[in-house]
């Protein structure tokens, strides 16, 4: 690895220590990792760095072993992935299951809706919890899917932020399950599923529903 300024993160040999340095003498006992590193603080925050400037903010509240789908491992003539019987199969459902893993309960019923849907997902991602939300896939304006919550990413230098999801409809994790991202658009929650049913969708968050935690 060249590195001809020695401005890089460099990490021990036994991983037990990481530091950044200017200068390109050779350090004993420890090997250049790069100008990005990524330091995990605790319960799920994470702060990354480019040289030695903090440039992202992420704040997770579910984690990849956290998510669940609602879609079975058998498919149908099309090689569309056939949905689990019974609730199992549900995304609502399995939305809020994977809230509960964040120690939160989205509670049911279309009267428990945010009223200020951003607010209330920050809110609830600063006190450690998942949300449940209702997407458009249709471009009709009314809600056809659910997702989970599961991060908060935020820009340090222009404190833009984007939010992670977990999406049910995905056949699993690695297949854009938990890679999903919204930004704010025009006030909404607006992103692309990297895998609903294996495929990219538009997503556009109209309802997020309160929690009981």
């Amino acid at each position: 690895m060249i590195d001809p300024d020695g401005k890089d993160w460099y990490s021990s040999i036994d991983g037990q220590a990481i530091i950044w340095r200017k200068g390109n003498s050779v350090i004993d006992n420890y090997k250049n990792i790069g100008a990005i590193y990524t330091l995990n603080i605790e319960n799920g925050v994470s702060i990354t760095y480019n040289q030695n400037e903090a440039t992202t903010l992420t704040e997770s509240v579910l984690s990849p072993k956290d998510f669940l789908t609602q879609m079975s491992d058998k498919f149908d003539k099309n090689g569309i992935p056939i949905k689990k019987e019974g609730k199992a199969g549900d995304c609502f459902y399995q939305a809020g299951e994977m809230v509960k893993k964040s120690r939160a309960e989205s509670l049911l019923g279309a009267a428990n809706k945010a009223d200020d849907d951003i607010n209330y997902v920050d809110q609830e991602i600063d006190n450690g919890y998942s949300t449940r939300v209702n997407v458009d896939r249709n471009a009709d304006g009314n809600g056809d899917h659910w997702v989970a919550i599961s991060s908060r990413i935020t820009d340090l230098k222009t404190n833009h932020k984007n939010y992670g999801f977990i999406d049910p409809a995905a056949t699993d994790a690695n297949k854009g399950g938990i890679n999903n991202k919204f930004n704010i658009v025009n006030g909404k929650l607006s992103g692309t599923a990297n895998a609903y049913q294996n495929r990219k969708v538009n997503y556009i968050v109209v309802q997020v529903r309160k929690n009981k935690n």
